[in-house]
This record gives C-alpha cells, structure tokens and sequence, in this order.
C-alpha cells in the first residue's frame, strides 16, 4: 500500500510532464545557456525589393526567448541596394531581433514605394552576423516565437518555422536554408525563391495593403505553421496575375541594380512558385535540359478519319488547355487583337468550318487518344494539337495532316480569292498598315517643315507619333505572320502577296530606323515579344530583295487594282513588287537594277499621269494658319496610282495645322513617283537629258511650277509638291543625301529614335545614337 500511495502520484507527474511536452504552452522557462559577452560586426541587406538609402534599421538584442534584453541601437541603410550596417556591437546575447522600416523598391511596378513597410527578421548571431531582412524572415518571425513559447530551443524552433513556411511555398528542397541569408544579387535558387515569393506576395497591393496582407499570413501562419483554405485560395488568386509579370519583373530588378552599377543574374522565376500547389514549386514547367518526347508527331490521317493513339514522355504534366493563362502583349511589341482559332475557319473562298478537320482528343496515363472525324472536303487538311504546361506554354504538338498531299495541289498563278474570315484578317492587315503610313506620313512632314516649327530639335523616344508609327508597322508584321501560319498549314498559296506586304512594312522601318527587329515567321515573333534585338538593315533587305525577286516571276502580270475591294488590294501585281524592290535598290544606291524595273512598269502602260497633286505652303508664310491646298479628284479616280491604301482620318485633311495633316487615302506607289526615279536613275547615271524630259512630264501633267536649275533639285521640287503625303519623301531626300539641308536636322535625326516603351521592356533592344532614353 505504501508502495502505491507513492509511485502513482510520480507515474501521473510523469505523464502530465509528457503531454506538455508535446503541446505548444508558455508555461515552461528554459534556463539561459551561458553565455560570454562578445563582439560581433552586424551588417546585411534589407529587401522587399531592396529598402531605398535613409531607410531605418533596428537592432534589438534578446535572451533565447526573444525577451528584450533593454538595449536598442537603430541604423539607416547606406545605399539603394539595401545595405546596412551597426559595426562592432558588444553583446551579452548572441540572440537579436531587426526591423526594417522605409520605403522599398517595388518590383512589381519597377518604381519605389509611395510608402513605407515595416519587415522584421530574429537571428543566432554566433551563426552569422550578416543578417538579411525580407518578406520569408518576416513571416518565419512570429512562427518562431509561438515555437519558443511552447518550449523549444531557439536554433530548433528557428529551423522549423524556416522549414514550415519553405514547404508552404512549395520550397521545401531549400528549407534547411536560413532566409536570413537569402538576397536578391546571389543569382542562387534562394535569390530567385524569394524575388518570386516577395512578388507574389505583393502582387498589385498597396503599400498599406501589403503590410495588412503580411500581418494576416505571419499571425495566421504563427498557430500552427500552416495557412488557411481561405489563404491559399487568395495565394492561387495572385499566382494567376503574377505568371503574365515574372517577365517585367525580372527586367524591373534587372534595371534597378544595372543602375546602382551592380550587374545581377536572376534564375527562371517560374521555377520557384507552386503553380499547381502540389507542394513542390517549379515541377509544372519544362527546365533546362528537359523536353517531351512524342512517340508520333506527325499523324498522316485518311480523308475518312480513323483512331489513333501517341505515346508521350513527359518529366512534368501536360494539358490540352492552359492552367494559367499568360498575356504577354505589352505596348509598343508586336502585337495583335486576332486570335488564329476564331478567325481562319474561312480562309479561302467557299470554304468553310467544315471543311476543317474535326477531331476529339483526351490526354491520360501518358497517352494522346485522338478520333479524327471524316473530311468532307477533298482538299488536304493540317490541323495541330498543342500539349500545354502549367502556364500555358506549349511543351510540345502533334501534327494532323488529313488527306493525300497530292490533294492540296494548288495554281500559284490563280490562288483561291479570300473567304470571309480571310479578307476580316487583310482588312485588319490594311488597317494598321494605313495607321502606320499615315503616322510615318506625319512624320516626314514634320521633318520638312522642321526650317519654320523646330520640331526636330524636341524629337524624343517619347514622341507620340513616333511610338504609334512603330506600334502599327510590328501589328502589321505580326497580323501578315499570323496570316502566313494559316497558309502554310492549309494550302500555303499566299506566301508572294504577304511578302510583298511584308516588304512594304519592313523597308519603311529600315528608312525610318534602320535596324529593327526582323521576324520571318509567328512562332518565333511570339516567343521573342519580349526580347526584341536589332537585324541588320542590309540583312532585312536581303532576305526582302531575295522574296520580291520571286514574287515579280510568280504574281500576275496585269494593271493593280487596289482600292477597289479587299481581294483586289490583297492580290497585288508584278508592279507593286518591282516597284518596292526599286526603292530599295535605289536607297542602296543600285541605280542600275532599279532602272530597269521602273522602265518595266512604264512600258506596261496600265497607268497614265493626271492632274492630282498635293501642295505645301511657301516658306514665307505662318505654318500655323495655312491651309493646305488639295487634289479634289478621288484615289479611286486617279488615274496613275498603282497602289493605294485608304486612310485612318478621312476628315481631317483640310485641317489647317500642317503637321497635323492625314491623307484620307495614300497613293503609296504612283506613275509620277515611278517617272521621278527614272529621272532620278538617270541623273545618276549621268543622263542628264532624259532625266530633266521625265521631271517635264510630270510637271506638265500636274501641272506644278519647277523654279530650281540643279536636275535633282528639280526632283526633290517636284516629289516635295505631289509625294510629300505618300510616305516616301524623307527615304528620297536621304539616299540623294539632301536631308540635313532640307529638313535643317543634325546627322543622328537622320534615324528616328526607338520608342521609350520599346527600350524599356526589351533589355536587347538599343537606341539610336543621339537620342536620351526619355
């Protein structure tokens, strides 16, 4: 009896002492390991992107609890990147507590805080005493505290708070890492895991926002390590807007240390969020090295359909639709507002949706099952299946073509007329390309009346007319790809007409501004929109001069029509190549070759003069009150004009503001243009006589008053009086060397500067010599 009366009571006290070993309780005090004063040099970086300079630093010194020890020194960051520093400090506790308080570089937005935040972080200083500040410190802070109180120790309850809050990113493979030592310049995976999880974190929020948005997640977080359903469904929420920003992000960060003078490298930040939240970050996208194998990427299908199956390899899972869908169109890149999947079911006329090929498909066990239907038509048919990643980027595609290839024979000399969704895409094509003439219009204009307005001296990469000229010519360029993808999978029987209107788009960019980005298919285009580089211009006119040699052989031989319908601006004739592949011979300063082209397109005979002209005011009068004189006779009615696109603003040309003029059509290629290069090649050529009877009739037929005794004086007088609106008078007076003097300009305005948005969202792209990025 007396053995029981004591032992259970010691047997209970023991199991009482068990359970509270495995509850969180404040009611336990761990006794203080000694510990001898010492000094340490405390520094680190504060980030949320980094704390701007004057930012202030806190140092507060505890016992292993995080019990304030009484002392606090403060600090203030010492530069842009976040650095600071408290120097030697004598301590009686290796155990400190920082805070951070300032404003901060937001990466997001790629400008600095409106407001301040305030980020704490705890440290073992006998560990490191460089300690970094950031969000993951933040919300590890009050985590660990709650850990301390139920009794840990303090290095065990620092490792597992570090340990919950990387799993509940999806970090966990860099869990036994101390965020203390994370920063943003490492280039390492805890660099770019928290560059990705500070961005999510802040995710189109306030300052204000954003420091409610912590306080929630670190008290949240701090009762058992976890976040809430609720939590993680806002988390999902701002994972859908970050994916179409990491891009910008990155460049923002990129920028901001390339201007503190501080080169930085930053990981693939979509390998370091949890897309999918599985718990593991970065296993949704391809990484460097992988790839999906497809056992059969290319499926040649019968006219009547049939099942088939293809093998897939894939290190991470596939869809057949995107997860997330990304937007990466931004201002300024090429661009469009069509989609291929609705708008290029009736490309050809008399097609129609179902003469498409009509398939089901299910994605499952490593396997594409796909059921092609019958094809009615007899054409031959290309359809493609795309296999998507988390995010939405196409790891990899199988090829449907349905039909014999003998079946897709087609007449390349009498190509099918557009069908309805066809000409819906040449329209949109004839649209930004008159957009973009009309704005490059403006400009040669303001060039030429530069001797009376000045305007050149303020000519910037901010200049409205300049960024929306550029913006127009690349929505033409991606529209007139996208449209030649479509060919190429159908018939492939537009390729010449496109490349002529791609000539059209990429000789006025290199006249413009010499190098510029290049693209030659949509694919490339759209993986490129945000790492633009400048091609050569004698590379562009290569491959341009190469494409409309081959268009001249193969398109008809007829009198172009071009204002008359959409089919008849699209089907182009030999004459508008030869005509564009003489410009550019003659910029090149090939006189010869591009003789004989002109000389062709005046022998046919299908175009002669008649009286249109387009006048400017004499120099002796105010710009600003005069109206300029204009042709009545209608586009359609001249009889001289080979190619016409119709303008944007048909109202606006009796404005009185000559800079502001916009034609209400633009005979882009004219008979008099062609006769004033002849006479242009003759001059040249040192056939002064022919080339002062071609100035004659020209003049004649306007009739327009040549007062100049220089041959290519009388030139430049006569295009100045009739092609000043046509979007070709600058590229004259350059390749005859007359600019600087006609237009009053310095040698660098010769080239107009890259739009600002441009240089901005494309770290390849440079500017052109003379200009300030502004």
């Amino acid at each position: 009896m007396n053995f029981h009366k004591h032992f259970l009571p010691i047997i209970f006290a023991g199991a009482a002492f068990a359970s509270c070993s495995e509850k969180e309780t404040t009611d336990i005090v761990v006794p203080e390991e000694p510990f001898d004063p010492k000094t340490f040099h405390i520094q680190g970086k504060a980030e949320k992107g980094p704390f701007i300079i004057g930012s202030e630093v806190s140092l507060r010194p505890t016992d292993s609890r995080l019990n304030s020890l009484g002392s606090l020194f403060t600090t203030t960051i010492t530069d842009n990147a976040g650095k600071y520093t408290f120097g030697n400090k004598e301590l009686t506790s290796p155990y400190a507590e920082f805070a951070a308080n300032g404003y901060f570089f937001n990466e997001v937005t790629g400008t600095t805080s409106s407001s301040t935040i305030t980020l704490r972080a705890i440290a073992d200083l006998q560990n490191s005493a460089s300690v970094n500040i950031n969000v993951l410190t933040h919300l590890h802070y009050a985590r660990a505290k709650k850990l301390l109180a139920s009794g840990m120790k303090f290095d065990k309850a620092n490792e597992q708070a570090q340990r919950e809050l990387l799993d509940a990113f999806g970090l966990g493979t860099l869990s036994n890492k101390d965020a203390t030592t994370f920063t943003y310049t490492e280039g390492t995976d805890e660099a770019a895991a928290l560059i990705a999880t500070s961005s999510l974190l802040l995710m189109e929020r306030s300052e204000a926002a954003l420091s409610e948005h912590l306080s929630k997640l670190s008290a949240e977080f701090a009762n058992n390590g976890r976040f809430s359903d609720e939590t993680l469904n806002l988390l999902t929420n701002d994972k859908q807007l970050l994916a179409s920003k990491l891009a910008d992000i990155k460049e923002h960060i990129i920028r901001r240390y390339d201007n503190l003078g501080t080169g930085i490298n930053i990981r693939e930040l979509t390998h370091y969020i949890d897309w999918d939240n599985d718990g593991t970050a970065g296993n949704e996208v391809l990484k460097e090295g992988q790839s999906v194998a497809i056992g059969t990427p290319r499926l040649e299908v019968p006219l009547q359909g049939g099942d088939y199956a293809v093998e897939i390899k894939s290190p991470i899972h596939l869809y057949l639709e995107p997860q997330i869908k990304t937007d990466t169109t931004e201002l300024d890149t090429p661009q469009t507002g069509i989609s291929p999947d609705d708008l290029f079911h009736n490309l050809y006329e008399g097609e129609d949706a179902k003469s498409k090929i009509s398939y089901t498909c299910e994605l499952r066990n490593n396997a594409l099952s796909i059921t092609v239907l019958p094809l009615p038509s007899g054409n031959s048919q290309t359809a493609s299946i795309d296999l998507y990643d988390y995010l939405g980027n196409i790891a990899a595609s199988v090829e449907i073509i349905q039909g014999n290839a003998g079946d897709n024979i087609q007449d390349l000399t009498n190509p099918p007329l557009l069908g309805s969704d066809g000409e819906a895409v040449v329209a949109n094509i004839a649209m930004s390309l008159s957009s973009a003439l009309s704005q490059y219009n403006l400009i040669e204009q303001q060039y030429t009346y530069n001797p009376y307005t000045g305007w050149a001296n303020n000519l910037h990469p901010s200049n409205t007319t300049i960024s929306n000229a550029w913006q127009d010519f690349y929505k033409t360029v991606s529209t007139l790809l996208m449209l030649q993808e479509q060919d190429r999978k159908k018939r492939d029987v537009y390729a010449d007409y496109i490349n002529v209107f791609s000539a059209i788009t990429h000789s006025n960019l290199v006249y413009g501004w010499n190098d510029v980005p290049y693209f030659t298919d949509y694919t490339t285009l759209q993986n490129n929109a945000h790492d633009l580089q400048r091609e050569p211009s004698e590379n562009i006119f290569r491959d341009i001069k190469k494409k409309l040699s081959v268009a001249i052989d193969r398109l008809a031989e007829k009198k172009n029509e071009s204002t008359k319908s959409i089919n008849d601006l699209f089907f182009v004739s030999k004459d508008v190549a030869r005509v564009l592949l003489a410009n550019i011979h003659m910029y090149e300063g090939n006189y010869g070759e591009a003789k004989e082209l002109l000389s062709k397109v005046e022998d046919n005979g299908f175009y002669t003069l008649d009286a249109s002209t387009n006048f400017k005011p004499s120099g002796d009068v105010n710009i600003e009150t005069t109206s300029a004189a204009r042709s009545n006779t209608r586009v359609e009615e001249r009889t001289e004009v080979i190619f016409a696109l119709l303008g944007n603003n048909p109202d606006s040309r009796a404005g009185k503001e000559i800079i502001l003029l916009n034609a209400p059509a633009i005979p882009y290629m004219t008979l008099s243009d062609v006769l004033l290069s002849l006479a242009e090649c003759y001059f040249y050529e040192g056939d002064t006589t022919t080339a002062e009877a071609y100035i004659k009739s020209v003049a004649d037929a306007k009739p327009i008053s040549i007062t100049e005794s220089n041959t290519l004086m009388k030139i430049k007088e006569a295009r100045e009086q009739i092609h000043l609106y046509s979007g070709m008078y600058f590229a004259f007076l350059k390749r005859t060397g007359l600019a600087k003097d006609v237009c009053a300009i310095a040698d660098h305005q010769l080239l107009f500067p890259i739009p600002y948005g441009v240089i901005i969202q494309c770290p390849s792209m440079t500017q052109n010599p003379g200009y300030e990025n502004r």
